[in-house]
């Protein structure tokens, strides 16, 4: 099974990158960001801000997602992507989840500005998460949540028995 777990920059995907394997070891977590400098160094532009890099990024990511889940294990990818971001079939035929990280938009923005992002990466940010909000995607609240309880909570819907939004 593939599990997306999507939200903007800023939102903890890293953070919980690396403490989700200790809450759940027999899934594999992988961080979107984690092939970002070897893919640009490679392709000779920031693939985090080049927009015609991103297929190219979502097929990588697609092939080592089904890679990882050949052989029966659960793989979380933590990232901006939804299932809509990868092309038809790539993610193979097995079953999907998605789910995505909601911060209220003033503590988004909070942790954007200290993260140093322009007012142009702002509203992008806060236009991802109000796209995420309108998807049929599974809404993780966070709204008061310190990091123990984000994990919590990213961990418990990992676990969850399939809700009825497989994709």
């Amino acid at each position: 099974m593939i599990i997306l777990l999507a939200a903007p920059w800023a939102a903890g995907k890293s953070t919980l990158a690396d403490r989700l394997p200790a809450r759940l070891p027999k899934c594999l977590i992988f961080d979107w960001d984690l092939i970002i400098p070897a893919l640009s160094q490679v392709s000779g532009r920031d693939v985090r801000t080049d927009p015609t890099t991103w297929p190219g990024l979502a097929a990588a990511w697609a092939a080592v997602l089904r890679a990882a889940t050949a052989g029966g294990r659960k793989a979380v990818l933590l990232g901006p992507a939804t299932p809509e971001t990868f092309a038809p079939g790539a993610l193979g035929s097995g079953p999907v989840r998605c789910g995505y990280l909601d911060w209220p938009d003033d503590i988004l923005v909070e942790r954007l500005r200290a993260r140093d992002r322009s007012p142009g990466e702002i509203a992008g940010e806060l236009a991802f998460a109000r796209r995420l909000r309108r998807s049929p995607h599974h809404r993780i609240d966070l709204a008061g949540s310190d990091v123990d309880q984000m994990t919590d909570r990213a961990a418990g819907w990992i676990r969850s028995p399939i809700d009825g939004r497989v994709n």
